[in-house]
């Protein structure tokens, strides 16, 4: 052989003993980060900021003064128990598959930036104090599985598509981060829970309408109103409502606080007072409709009835030992059970106190409802059903 022709021959085989290095390096790096952390170490106790991008719209929350709050909720105070997991369930994603993707494939994944793309993902930036990038995360679909058994509707959520570095590198992970499918979600949107079966009074009034008192009648749960006539009864459905109108009650969102009790509709409002057996005292004001909405502004206050005069306790002297003894552990019990209603009162009043709130329609109609629609006329029988009596 010729040494000009042995000397091709040994190019051509250094060319390809390194692209088959090359191609062997390709298909090992993938499987090299498989059970690798997405993020790598990810600093949780630098991370001061989120902003939340989606097609829809963005959000961003931020630690002030050792408090997380949103700040597009007007610094509003949000959930930190569901910060806290969201930031600990990204900074433990573990690659779970490289995904090899072409451009349309991408944008099916929602492997796009939403800064991008109306149809991309959801980016998920997290910052330090100073508005450092610290890490971010493009969330895109979740990996549908299917199921045959259950025929055309089978199907069920199997990890998802996430991206460190915009889209570039494409990750499949077994959990799904549904935390950041909705900004509104940050925020804890329970305002009180009063139990209707706590309730004793209701007081319901507004500037221009007459007011309605509806108290517990004696020996009995329902509240009944006062004056009802004798071919008038209380709807029991609407009752009901009344009754149970602060259980679970949540707000909607929040209102600028920049905006006047005018444009809020709370310089003349509607009123709701609830009282309960233990003499907490819950005041709803209820204003105006919110902009292309039913539901209507409010604000929440809280207040404890005076307590109780102490009773006498009588001729102390004709009381046995273990009587004065159980007196005395009573008063303390009742001074405890106060000192608690009144703490509660002043933690509701601080967390409620600076805000005004959109509350849903529902709940508010139930809050203003006029005595035409509490009170019905008794149907009188006819004279066919009289006989059958």
């Amino acid at each position: 052989m010729k040494a000009k022709n042995l000397i091709v021959l040994l190019i051509v085989a250094v060319v390809l003993g390194g692209l088959a290095l090359l191609t062997q390096r390709s298909d090992e790096e993938p499987s090299d980060r498989i059970g690798t952390l997405v993020l790598g170490e990810l600093p949780i106790n630098d991370i001061a900021a989120i902003a939340v991008t989606t097609p829809d719209g963005s959000s961003r929350l931020a630690r002030v003064a050792d408090v997380w709050v949103s700040e597009t909720d007007f610094n509003y105070p949000a959930d930190f128990n569901r910060i806290k997991s969201a930031i600990l369930k990204v900074s433990e994603l573990k690659v779970g598959q490289v995904v090899e993707a072409e451009a349309d494939d991408k944008a099916t994944m929602k492997m796009v930036s939403p800064l991008d793309s109306p149809d991309g993902g959801t980016l998920v930036e997290l910052r330090d104090a100073s508005g450092n990038a610290v890490a971010s995360l493009l969330v895109g679909e979740a990996r549908q599985r299917s199921d045959d058994s259950q025929g055309r509707f089978g199907g069920y959520p199997d990890g998802q598509f996430v991206s460190p570095d915009g889209g570039t590198t494409i990750y499949l992970v077994k959990d799904n981060l549904h935390e950041f499918s909705r900004a509104s979600d940050w925020l804890n949107k329970e305002l009180v829970s009063v139990t209707g079966t706590d309730v004793t009074s209701v007081r319901l009034a507004g500037p221009d309408r007459e007011a309605i008192d509806l108290a517990v009648a004696e020996g009995g749960p329902d509240l009944v109103l006062a004056g009802l006539g004798e071919k008038e009864e209380m709807d029991a459905s609407v009752v009901n409502s009344i009754k149970s109108a602060l259980s679970y009650l949540r707000f909607e969102s929040v209102a600028d606080p920049a905006l006047s009790d005018e444009a809020l509709g709370l310089d003349k409002p509607d009123t709701f007072v609830t009282t309960t057996a233990k003499g907490e005292i819950y005041t709803v004001q209820i204003g105006a409709q919110a902009p292309d909405s039913e539901n209507r502004y409010a604000r929440i206050s809280v207040a404890l009835e005076p307590a109780a005069p102490e009773g006498t306790a009588g001729d102390e002297t004709e009381q046995t030992e273990d009587e004065k003894q159980a007196a005395a552990e009573a008063k303390t019990r009742q001074a405890e059970a106060r000192g608690q209603l009144e703490q509660k009162v002043v933690e509701l009043n601080t967390k409620l106190g600076p805000w005004t709130y959109v509350i849903a329609s529902y709940k508010t109609d139930t809050m203003r409802a006029t005595r035409d629609k509490i009170v019905k006329a008794i149907e009188e029988k006819s004279d066919d059903d009289k006989e059958e009596e």
